[in-house]
């Protein structure tokens, strides 16, 4: 028994002595960090993408529209397909991304304009963008894409454009369209976009005159988008930087050097040119051009990439309040003596003049515009929605000419009044320091301007 004890006791002391052994040193071996592999952008382009999507031909190509075809389909499939291709660390993380630009059909509806302004299928040329990010074992895959940064329809022409813009060290994609003829008919419209944690954050829906469309709101409003200022003329020096060659001039003998010359802004462009016109049928023009060198990168294995100086884009400035004030004061003058409201729609302010855009419930626009520095009345001019004159339209006119803030005698103005002959006063008429011109042409004006007094 004592033996057994004593064994027990021994063995206790052992393990209580091998606790109390000094602690192993600690480590000196420096701790690896396994590096990201890097992602082979390039190569998944070659073997994923240009497989999938095949390459958008680059080469002018000459094809007949019919009334009831589609322009994608009329062009034919050699013209669809991957166009352009940027890698760049567009979110500023330490992480290159891939975004590419490619030419689809599509429907108008699924755009982001498109479905606010489009209220049945209409099938278009697309401008798809889509983004690629990489994980930290190198694997590519799609992160986000936009159905379409610009498209055009059947009775489109002028070019698509994509560019680049650093505001604040944030890269921004620009796009615009082309006149087109259910949408804007002349002005063209712009969209930019920029990418955060792998995602397109879309910034701007370009204040257009929408023309055609009966959509009268501010898209941005609708849309939730912020608003930038565009530097004026935004559809052609601003896209056009860095390019010797005006945008009005764009043609498919020069859409090549233009868009080389207005590298590394410049990502891609399409023109698109209509001859032999008819009612029923038209023969096109088409030509892509890419100004990421693309094609050459496929074959030398070299994807070239630059630094984008710091743009041109800012924050839309804001009026003054003085004439924000005046233009609700306006407003509300007019619904008294009318009856309507005409609300705000849009606002606009530069170094020497203020803009405030007006829409009244049947369509009648109103455009306001006042000095920055006097706040007085540069212009006014009331739009009717039709070429002859309806109750809306009237009613506005004769408000206007009635309120106590432009100043005018009612004696002056009383001929001017109701349901009248619009050639009398299409001459326009001086009366103190402002001339009133009354007239149709595609639409019913009132326009009011201020004159010099000698």
């Amino acid at each position: 028994m004592k033996r057994t004890i004593l064994i027990l006791l021994s063995l206790l002391l052992a393990v209580n002595l091998t606790g109390c052994a000094a602690p192993e040193p600690p480590s000196t071996a420096p701790e690896t960090e396994t590096a990201p592999a890097p992602a082979d952008f390039l190569g998944y382009i070659r073997d994923v993408l240009v497989p999938r999507e095949g390459l958008a031909s680059t080469d002018a190509h000459t094809f007949h529209l019919s009334s009831d075809g589609s322009l994608p389909e009329a062009m034919g499939q050699a013209q669809l397909g991957l166009l352009s291709a940027c890698v760049r660390d567009f979110d500023a993380d330490g992480a290159q991304e891939l975004v590419t630009f490619s030419l689809a059909s599509g429907d108008g509806l699924d755009t982001y304009l498109g479905e606010i302004y489009y209220t049945d299928p209409l099938p278009c040329l697309l401008l798809e963008m889509k983004l690629y990010t990489a994980d930290e074992n190198g694997q590519i895959s799609l992160s986000d894409s936009v159905p379409a940064v610009a498209h055009l329809e059947n009775r489109s022409w002028g070019p698509m454009l994509v560019r680049l813009d650093n505001l604040d060290g944030v890269l921004y994609i620009i796009s615009r369209a082309a006149m087109e003829d259910m949408t804007t008919y002349g002005p063209r419209p712009v969209t930019i976009f920029h990418i955060e944690q792998g995602k397109f954050v879309f910034d701007y829906a370009g204040k257009v005159s929408w023309g055609q469309s009966t959509m009268k709101e501010d898209p941005n409003e609708l849309l939730g988008t912020r608003n930038f200022y565009l530097p004026k003329p935004d559809s052609s020096t601003h896209f056009e930087r860095g390019s010797e060659l005006p945008d009005p001039e764009l043609s498919l003998d020069t859409l090549d050097a233009s868009l080389e010359a207005g590298a590394p802004w410049l990502v891609c462009g399409f023109l698109l040119e209509t001859h032999n016109s008819a009612e029923t049928s038209m023969d096109m023009t088409c030509k892509a051009g890419d100004a990421t060198a693309l094609r050459q990168a496929l074959e030398t294995g070299i994807l070239p990439t630059s630094e984008i100086p710091d743009g041109h884009l800012a924050e839309d400035p804001v009026p003054e309040a003085a004439a924000l004030d005046y233009a609700a004061a306006l407003s509300d003058q007019v619904e008294a003596l009318s009856g309507i409201r005409m609300e705000v729609v849009d606002a606009d302010t530069s170094d020497e003049q203020d803009t405030v855009n007006f829409t009244a419930p049947d369509g009648t626009t109103c455009r306001l515009v006042l000095s920055s520095q006097s706040h007085e009345l540069l212009s006014l001019r009331l739009t009717s929605t039709t070429w002859t004159p309806d109750s809306e339209w009237i009613a506005l006119k004769d408000a206007i000419l009635s309120c106590e803030s432009l100043g005018l005698s009612e004696d002056d103005t009383a001929s001017m009044l109701g349901d009248i002959s619009l050639s009398t006063f299409s001459g326009g008429v001086e009366l103190g320091n402002k001339r009133i011109v009354i007239a149709a042409v595609s639409q019913c004006f009132l326009i009011i301007d201020a004159v010099d007094q000698p």
